[in-house]
């Protein structure tokens, strides 16, 4: 009866253990070594009767299987292995090296350089082909992440510029007819213009970031000052929605682009506007640490699974629920917002459960008690 043959995972996680550069993973290599090197001890003692003397010829395809399979660890431990019994199991006690003989010595000498060479430029091509892999699979990555983000692009923007063309060809209609525009058709241009101007900025942040054209303003800033402005918007724009913020009892004032942590802030504001259950406050938290200050966004949201996650930071990503696949957006609020926190010399992250809710947090680092002297 054939045997299962063994599971993806299992292949994955072997495979990873004896690509590693952990302690575990280099002894599993030099494993390797040794297996393959006692596997061809066997072959050896079996012909016995047809080999020379004083021959290391048939170690040597245990090396190369060792260096190839596993590096240059494996390479290595297979040719002390196979040079160790060599001399000691298959080299007849006449030819045993002799400490008076330095000429005895070459014949070792010679496999070992020549093994240790051969694992080298073994591991050499194994990882010279591994960062040609790579390479190769970031091109691809860059390659269909351009090609969705103008597709995304294109269908985000058409949306509001055929929606703005069509209200203004009907204004243009009333008007010729002598007829007054509704003031609800101003209004739903200017939302649509807002709109096409969001997008717009969006993608010349973007572009700013990639280039590393972005230049922040600092200045010392009141932290609560910012954070209550940035309420005071969302309370105008959302007067249903309650935001909670218990102001700290001491006045924390950093160095920060007033403008660009705003931009931060808003945007997990209003993301948890859009995504998390209406009748629940929004929180937002501020901690201070010992070297940084941590603002947090908490909200009851359907939350984001664990995949996602995990590029969550990168561009044309969000959620995965029905609500927001239904919303529109290119995908870059948070790819910006991590651009500029990053720039600031701080960290941005997230922590969800899902069907429980997200905490969004940004950190900022603090002037140290030295720079405030100073």
């Amino acid at each position: 009866m054939t045997q299962p043959a063994a599971s993806p995972v299992v292949r994955s996680s072997s495979q990873s253990v004896l690509a590693g550069h952990n302690l575990i993973s280099r002894v599993a290599q030099i494993g390797v070594g040794v297996l393959a090197t006692l596997m061809t001890a066997l072959v050896q003692w079996w012909l016995w009767a047809w080999l020379e003397p004083n021959h290391f010829i048939l170690f040597y395809p245990a090396v190369f299987a060792a260096a190839f399979v596993v590096g240059i660890y494996g390479g290595v431990a297979a040719s002390l292995v196979s040079a160790t019994l060599a001399i000691y199991f298959f080299i007849p006690p006449i030819y045993h090296l002799q400490v008076d003989k330095p000429t005895d010595w070459i014949p070792l000498f010679a496999f070992l350089a020549m093994s240790f060479s051969i694992s080298w430029f073994i591991d050499f091509g194994r990882r010279r082909n591994a960062d040609l892999h790579k390479a190769k699979e970031a091109a691809e990555k860059i390659s269909k992440m351009r090609s969705q983000f103008l597709d995304i692009a294109a269908h985000e923007l058409r949306t509001p510029v055929t929606t703005f063309s069509m209200l203004l060809q009907y204004s243009e209609r009333q008007l010729q007819k002598g007829h007054p525009v509704e003031p609800s058709t101003l209004v739903r241009l200017r939302s649509q213009a807002a709109r096409l101007s969001r997008l717009v900025a969006d993608l010349f942040e973007v572009a700013r970031l990639d280039h590393g054209s972005l230049v922040l303003n600092l200045e010392p800033t009141n932290l609560s000052s910012l954070i209550l402005e940035c309420l005071n918007e969302v309370r105008i724009r959302e007067p249903e929605r309650q935001v909670i913020f218990e102001e700290p009892p001491d006045v924390i004032e950093l160095g920060m682009d007033r403008a660009r942590i705003m931009q931060v802030l808003s945007n997990l504001l209003d993301n948890a506007v859009k995504y998390a259950d209406p009748t629940v406050a929004i929180e937002v938290k501020v901690d201070v640490k010992c070297d940084f200050v941590r603002i947090s966004v908490i909200d009851q949201s359907p939350g984001i699974s664990k995949e996602q996650l995990k590029v969550l930071f990168e561009p044309l990503t969000r959620g995965t629920s029905n609500q927001v696949e239904q919303s529109s957006g290119l995908g870059l609020g948070l790819f910006i917002s991590r651009g500029i926190v990053e720039l600031h010399g701080g960290t941005i992250g997230v922590e969800s459960v899902e069907g429980v809710g997200s905490t969004f947090y940004f950190d900022l680092p603090r002037p140290s008690q030295e720079k405030k002297v100073a």
